[in-house]
């Protein structure tokens, strides 16, 4: 009897001893892993709607501290953005002026070179690709859509009509590098409720890149361009 008392003894001094050296072990990992001057990180300094971010508010540098967790800026919808901070860990609900696209709010679009640049109201959807502002008939720069009887045409020229509305306005901003047209057409990227239609297009994939004309376009070098082929 009193053997198995020592035993017992022995067994909670032994657990005792275990519960003070992880205590130890995991004080000393997050006085090391997470430096005072580096409580939490936030990768775009603060609130800032316009930049996608995250935020990590206990980083760990070290095994086998784990960080606590990141939060990721996103759009809950197309005009609403998630924005966190250090301070504000529970995120923000951002009603973005412009849209809100891959974690960020869309600046206002605004006409890049010295070509013609100018607001219009849409008149007319001939195709895909082709529109009037103003009665001004309009080439999409770097986009090439189904001709007529060709599979797509429709779904094209619809899906030009569901963002630029008869009777809406659009900003028209024309290529600085074919300023000489396209068959009597002015060549442009036209945007329409803060969206960039020739981007629109690529992303619905019912018309592509045209990249015979990627060396002679202004817009050869734009994130959308280079994305689908130039």
């Amino acid at each position: 009897m009193k053997i198995r008392r020592v035993k017992d003894f022995f067994l909670i001094l032994s657990m005792k001893w275990f519960v003070i050296l992880t205590i130890v072990l995991i004080a000393g990992c997050t006085q090391t892993t997470t430096p005072a001057n580096q409580i939490c990180e936030d990768s775009d300094g603060g609130v800032n709607y316009y930049v996608q971010g995250f935020v990590n508010p206990c980083p760990c540098y070290e095994e086998p501290c784990p960080a606590c967790g990141v939060w990721i800026e996103t759009c809950l919808n197309e005009s609403t953005l998630i924005e966190y901070s250090c301070e504000n860990l529970g995120g923000e609900q951002y009603t973005c002026p412009n849209g809100c696209k891959d974690g960020a709010c869309l600046k206002e679009p605004v006409c890049k070179g010295s070509a013609r640049c100018f607001n219009g109201t849409v008149t007319k959807i001939a195709d895909g690709d082709t529109l009037e502002i103003d009665n001004i008939s309009i080439r999409l720069a770097l986009v090439d859509c189904p001709e007529y009887n060709e599979n797509d045409y429709k779904e094209a020229k619809e899906f030009v009509s569901s963002i630029c509305l008869i009777g809406s306005t659009a900003l028209v901003d024309e290529d600085d590098r074919q300023t000489d047209g396209s068959y009597g057409r002015l060549v442009a990227v036209i945007y329409c409720d803060n969206k960039n239609l020739n981007e629109e297009l690529l992303v619905s994939r019912y018309c592509k890149i045209d990249k015979r004309f990627c060396d002679d376009s202004e817009f050869e070098d734009e994130d959308w361009a280079r994305k689908y082929g130039c």
